[in-house]
């Protein structure tokens, strides 16, 4: 990255400082740790890096105080200016108001604390420790090191910052991030050890100690020139280029962009907006090495990136389920979590284009019992699309009869009715009767005669009944039917267009795949949810089914695998898996001849949705892509 640096910092132009020669004469200069110190002192003061404090008409220096981390943020601030190091990037101290703010930072230090954190000489994270309550937090010798290697990095293309070791004895109690600038600083003799070759890192330092290194640094950074910028990099303006190199320079990143004839180097963050080409919302950070932008910029900022390429394509979502909650804003299916609609939501209700008032009127419609529907979600998880399917409450119910009178029917699985006498058709056997002389009929019979009823509910009021048909049976009665499932709900099966009711006691055996379908939740699953085409056989005895067997001939859905003689489907409620027949049928949109050929034309596509055609020995006789 280093040959790029100059780059990165030329839309930022260089502050000159004149050097003023202060003369110092502290009054304190003799109160030094150690002979020769004065040098240093009387250059940094001379130099405008340092200052002392007057005491009753008197300079002082105070050589052996400690120095804070404040402190020393304001002496790096100080090197890069009077070394014309310095950039003019404005607004730091509004852009980091808060952090500064949050970590108690004094306002006579807020430029160059901003200025320090935008050039990532300090993190977030370490200015945190700088005030402790309303106490500066004193520096350690590794500290300043690690801040002044910072800045002399980000000018110095001869810094290198890679090391992993240093030369002092103690090295191994130095923090590993500052190991690389302590060896720098080391390198060019801006720092030292004590007598025993330690570097002390824990220590606190003393303002001799940092006149010392401000002052070496000074001279280190007057020697570095920086590179002429020609031609002048422009103040705003547009630049369509290739990401060259990247850098994280604390919250920013800065971006080397290549034209084809010349790199130009900006800085951005998340807060740029950014658009790919095909108009969908990015992000600032979605860019990597290599990848085409045209940005808009003002000076050294980005303050707006499109990315050069349509957004990668995000699976559509889909959420299947029975409606729980809906309003005007958001819907909710059953088990899950509630969703916005989008503000251009397509509805579909039963194949008709419709919109979310429609399809709230459908959900709270009485004569509706459920609206199942598909969910498509956006890349923001909004709702963009609704299929919706619904079922018509049915209004009709029919059982064996357990007791019979004037003003009520109960069946023995519990279910009952209220009479209105005056208010009911009656018929028996297929003639219209008295509902007296049908109770008179019931009541006569033979203990083990049983008699069926269909009944037809009151659509205003439910509890009630309007038609009673009453048939007669015994005992040895018994009778079978077949057909395709079209729906199950609760106890109720319909088989072609006779509706059955399901005992507790009912034996359910039907193939599916691989799976067995064994009691009443599964087939309502496999019915309602997987929209599978079941053919079956029902044996009814006394009036009751006893016996329900059949196998799954039709179902649609995602292929999720093909292997040697069976493909795996995924379902709303499942993945499930059946087995193929040697010469099973393959009418895909490629000209497969066998499974092999379907699963690699299934890998080239990714996703494929296809009908399976099964035949009564559970196998698969036919693949249809839909």
């Amino acid at each position: 990255m280093k040959k790029y640096m100059s780059f990165l910092l030329a839309g930022a132009m260089a502050l000159s400082v004149p050097v003023a020669s202060f003369g110092a004469n502290f009054s304190d200069i003799n109160n030094v740790p150690w002979p020769g110190a004065e040098t240093y002192i009387n250059q940094a003061a001379d130099s405008g890096l340092m200052v002392g404090e007057n005491v009753d008409g008197n300079m002082v220096f105070r050589a052996k105080d400690p120095v804070t981390l404040v402190e020393t943020a304001q002496l790096v601030y100080n090197l890069l200016k009077t070394s014309n190091h310095l950039d003019t990037a404005t607004g730091l101290e509004t852009k980091w108001n808060s952090a500064m703010t949050s970590a108690n930072i004094p306002q006579w230090a807020y430029t160059s604390v901003a200025y320090c954190l935008e050039h990532g000489i300090v993190t977030e994270t370490e200015l945190k420790t700088f005030v402790s309550g309303t106490t500066n937090t004193q520096a350690t010798r590794e500290q300043v090191a690690g801040m002044i290697g910072k800045a002399i990095a980000l000018v110095d293309e001869t810094a290198t910052t890679n090391s992993a070791t240093t030369t002092f004895k103690d090295n191994n109690t130095i923090s590993a991030d500052k190991v690389p600038y302590i060896a720098m600083l080391s390198s060019k003799s801006i720092l030292s050890g004590d007598d025993l070759g330690n570097f002390n890192p824990k220590n606190n330092i003393n303002r001799t100690e940092m006149a010392v290194m401000i002052t070496k640094s000074n001279d280190v950074l007057k020697n570095v020139v920086e590179k002429p910028q020609e031609p002048a990099i422009p103040t705003t303006g547009t630049f369509t280029a290739q990401i060259e190199q990247m850098q994280e320079t604390g919250s920013n990143i800065m971006l080397a962009l290549y034209n084809g004839t010349s790199v130009m180097g900006y800085m951005g963050d998340d807060t740029v907006p950014t658009t790919y080409q095909d108009g969908t919302e990015g992000k600032f950070s979605d860019v990597t090495i290599g990848t085409s932008v045209t940005i808009t910029y003002n000076g050294s900022r980005i303050t707006k990136m499109v990315i050069n390429t349509d957004a990668p394509k995000q699976e559509e979502k889909v959420l299947k389920g029975n409606i729980a909650t809906i309003n005007n804003e958001e819907i909710r299916v059953v088990k899950g979590v509630p969703y916005y609609f989008a503000s251009d939501v397509e509805v579909t209700i039963d194949g008709k284009s419709k919109n979310v008032k429609d399809l709230i009127d459908a959900y709270e419609d009485k004569d509706i019992t459920d609206v199942y529907v598909e969910l498509t979600l956006d890349t923001r998880e909004d709702v963009s699309k609704v299929v919706a399917t619904t079922k018509a409450k049915s209004y009709e119910d029919s059982g064996t009869i357990k007791k019979l009178t004037t003003s009520k029917i109960t069946f023995e699985n519990g279910t009952s009715y209220q009479i209105d006498e005056d208010n009911i058709t009656v018929k028996y056997n297929g003639s219209t009767k008295s509902l007296e002389s049908v109770i008179k009929t019931i009541n006569d019979a033979d203990s083990d005669d049983t008699f069926t009823a269909n009944v037809e509910i009151n659509e205003d009021d439910e509890d009630y009944i309007d038609r009673l048909e009453v048939k007669s049976g015994s005992s040895s009665n018994s009778s079978s039917g077949s057909g395709s499932i079209s729906s199950v709900s609760g106890s109720k099966i319909k088989v072609g267009s006779k509706t059955y009711t399901i005992e507790s006691s009912t034996d359910i055996d039907i193939d599916d795949g691989n799976e067995r379908i064994r009691d009443i939740d599964d087939l309502e699953t496999a019915v309602e949810e997987d929209d599978k085409t079941i053919e079956v056989d029902v044996t009814v005895k006394d009036d009751k089914v006893t016996k329900i067997t059949g196998y799954v001939s039709s179902v649609t859905g995602d292929l999720f695998s093909v292997d040697t003689n069976a493909v795996t489907l995924d379902l709303s409620s499942s993945k499930f898996s059946y087995d193929c027949e040697s010469d099973v049928t393959i009418d895909v949109s490629k000209d497969c001849d066998n499974l092999d050929e379907l699963d690699e034309y299934k890998k080239d596509e990714g996703s494929i949705k296809v009908e399976l055609t099964i035949n009564k020995d559970n196998e698969v006789t036919k693949i249809k892509e839909r």
